[in-house]
């Protein structure tokens, strides 16, 4: 499969200091120094921001998007590798490169762009890169476990082997981050400035704060299992975050080949994944949903071009996921305002797509009188209006919902395994005895 090439160039991060036996009464200083050589103090943010929201995207809507679409059965392996991946067979290899994309390009461009604009005073940029790290480091901590996070992109300073954070540390670093962020984003004007190179946002700070708090009430959500007061803190921050699918965090692609979205990419190099036979599709033509025509291509057993044409875009997150969000916080409190916020969790879902879903709300709507008999409504509602995003895999491991059968023996899996790289290379600092089905901190 192709690679996503950046149209930015990448530049360098490290310099290896070159040993000179040359005296300084015969040598001018630096006289070993490359001038063209580039260093973090050279870096330009307008080069690492575009470069780091690009990685992302393409990682998320492509391998983290693929394998937990697989495990949740929105879509099913159907040959060669998917095939396997299908019946649960995955190898430390498998991962590899999904992990490269998070530590070697994306959150390592980030941690570089985070310390440059604390380094230069850019605060914008710094509040946008915390805001970026966050979202990337807790979605990495969400799919394997521990990972390795305050030790990790110090390869400079001879850090080759930096240890796991326990799920809890890196959870804490992540409201951490979010919390610095905000300050940052309203924070004076700096000498630089965010704007074109800022393929999400345009540089509009207001939005990126309410990003921000809208990530805060998705990581308190994950956190219903071991934080009781997770649903007043999840509330808390999403009544300062998005307002409208105007807000919404996605990534653009473009109609070039190698640019082009990677569910695209993938689909018209592979024939390994096929759509109508899985949970997703049969609940959506349940249901009559007019928005299976956006997510599937009926007539020839593909996807949409809402998740797959060549310019579609990857979303971070959404309102609708913010309102869903709101609704089973609300519930989970029985303070009788979760049908609100159901409701326009589901109207936005199909206002995003341009379609009206008067008619599906009023065929599906949010009924119950206990938060246990409305919860499977509200995440099963969350898990078709986030096809293709990593989010209703963490809804599943929090809730069990929806009720699905294992392709193949008696669980499903619940996390990606460490990888081959790490093991060979970090081998002392993985955590070892875990498996697919091994439950992470936040999931018991």
């Amino acid at each position: 499969m192709k690679t996503l090439f950046i149209r930015i160039s990448g530049v360098l991060l490290v310099i290896v200091a070159l040993a000179s036996s040359c005296k300084k009464t015969l040598f001018p200083a630096g006289i070993n120094t490359d001038p063209n050589a580039s260093t973090k103090d050279r870096l330009l943010p307008n080069v690492l921001l575009p470069g780091a929201q690009y990685s992302i995207a393409y990682t998320v809507g492509g391998d983290v998007s693929r394998f937990t679409s697989v495990f949740i059965q929105s879509v099913r392996g159907s040959a060669r590798q998917f095939k396997a991946y299908d019946q649960y067979v995955f190898t430390a290899q498998d991962f590899d490169n999904c992990w490269s994309n998070f530590y070697t390009q994306g959150l390592n461009d980030l941690f570089t762009l985070k310390e440059l604009a604390a380094q230069k005073g850019y605060s914008h940029y710094s509040g946008i890169a915390k805001v970026l790290l966050a979202y990337h480091i807790g979605l990495a901590t969400d799919l394997w476990g521990d990972v390795p996070y305050s030790q990790a992109f110090r390869g400079d300073s001879s850090v080759l082997e930096p240890k796991y954070d326990k799920q809890q540390d890196v959870y804490d670093s992540v409201f951490s981050l979010l919390s610095s962020a905000i300050t940052d984003l309203g924070a004076a004007k700096g000498l630089v400035e965010p704007g074109a190179d800022d393929f999400i946002y345009g540089g509009t700070l207001s939005k990126w704060i309410k990003l921000a708090y809208s990530l805060e009430a998705r990581f308190y959500l994950h956190l219903s299992k071991v934080d009781n007061t997770y649903a007043d803190k999840a509330l808390a921050a999403a009544a300062q975050g998005f307002a409208s699918n105007s807000d919404n965090a996605a990534v653009p692609f473009f109609d070039d080949g190698t640019e082009a979205n990677p569910w695209y990419q993938y689909v018209t190099q592979r024939g390994d994944i096929s759509y109508d036979n899985g949970y997703l599709y049969q609940l959506m033509t349940a249901k009559s949903d007019p928005r299976l025509n956006s997510y599937f291509d009926l007539a020839g057993n593909g996807i949409g071009d809402a998740i797959g044409a060549y310019n579609a875009p990857v979303s971070l997150m959404t309102y609708s996921e913010l309102m869903f969000i709101q609704a089973e916080a609300h519930s989970a409190k029985g303070d009788g305002q979760e049908t609100t916020a159901y409701n326009t969790a589901v109207t936005a879902s199909f206002n995003a797509l341009g379609l009206d879903g008067t008619a599906y709300l009023t065929a599906n709507p949010l009924i119950g009188a206990d938060h246990a008999t409305r919860l499977p409504t509200i995440i099963t509602q969350k898990y078709v209006a986030l096809f293709s995003e990593p989010e209703p895999f963490m809804d599943w491991k929090r809730t069990g919902i929806p009720s699905l059968t294992p392709t193949t023996g008696a669980n499903i899996p619940r996390r990606f395994i460490y990888v081959q790289a790490e093991l060979d290379h970090n081998g002392k600092n993985v955590p070892s005895g875990l498996t697919l089905y091994s439950k992470s901190w936040w999931d018991q």
